[in-house]
């Protein structure tokens, strides 16, 4: 004769049961945050008109073919007050009578910052922000009459001088 060991235990009980449920619920709650992730958040990265950004591009490469033919170069350096000064070299005829700064944000569009940068004596700019700046930025100086352009990126806070060269 056959023993069968009857399970007494009432359906909300097993433990499988819950275990087979509980997997489809996690991934219809998972579900549910990704769309209200993706509704209640703003991607800055996608170009709305992507087809202009790549012809813009050729005209950005002449700015720096542009500084390459002047040889610039710049030393940049952020100082724990905010103050951002900036050394110019290069063959340049005459020197600019201000820089524009843009400093941009590798990730988050709304956080880009522009500036200009006010002539010192010899061949220096600068500007003042209102408080220092941290985390990673792309750098970019360009002429007050936009016929050339630098690039770099830096991690700040910094105390080490950021070089710009032209082949960058």
């Amino acid at each position: 004769m056959t023993h069968f060991d009857n399970d007494t235990a009432p359906w909300y009980k097993q433990f499988w049961l819950w275990f087979l449920i509980s997997i489809p619920a996690v991934t219809i709650c998972y579900c549910m945050l990704m769309i209200y992730t993706a509704i209640s958040t703003e991607n800055s990265l996608v170009s709305d008109n992507y087809y202009k950004d790549g012809l813009a591009i050729n005209q950005e490469l002449a700015l720096d073919n542009k500084a390459t033919e002047l040889n610039l170069s710049a030393k940049v350096s952020f100082d724990s007050s905010g103050r951002v000064a900036l050394s110019l070299n290069g063959d340049l005829t005459s020197p600019p009578s201000f820089l524009t700064l843009k400093l941009l944000h590798p990730t988050l569009d709304g956080q880009d910052i522009e500036t200009k940068l006010l002539p010192e004596p010899g061949s220096t700019y600068s500007t003042q922000f209102e408080k220092p700046l941290t985390g990673r930025w792309y750098i970019d100086i360009i002429a007050q009459d936009s016929t050339w352009r630098l690039k770099g990126e830096a991690a700040l806070p910094s105390d080490t001088v950021i070089q710009l060269d032209s082949g960058a």
